[in-house]
């Protein structure tokens, strides 16, 4: 499971610093702009809209639990069958 490193401001520049080439780069493999990054940054928070296609993105590291636990709650557990 992936921990936030307290020295980073939020869990949008964890997600960016997984992303090769940074901001611009998931900009780009999202088709948005730059500005539409900057403004994740600023807040906080990936749109909900987003969520599931930066949650692919970055090949499930963080997953969408940590990265909008106020709308996906908390991670259900893997159960052994």
């Amino acid at each position: 499971m992936f921990r936030m490193d307290k020295h980073q401001k939020n869990v949008v520049d964890q997600v960016i610093s997984l992303i090769e080439g940074g901001r611009p780069a998931l900009a780009a493999a999202l088709d948005i702009s730059e500005q539409a990054i900057h403004k994740w940054v600023k807040s906080g928070r990936i749109p909900t809209e987003r969520v599931r296609d930066v949650e692919e993105l970055i090949n499930f590291q963080i997953t969408r639990y940590e990265m909008r636990p106020d709308i996906y709650g908390t991670q259900p557990e893997n159960k052994a069958a």
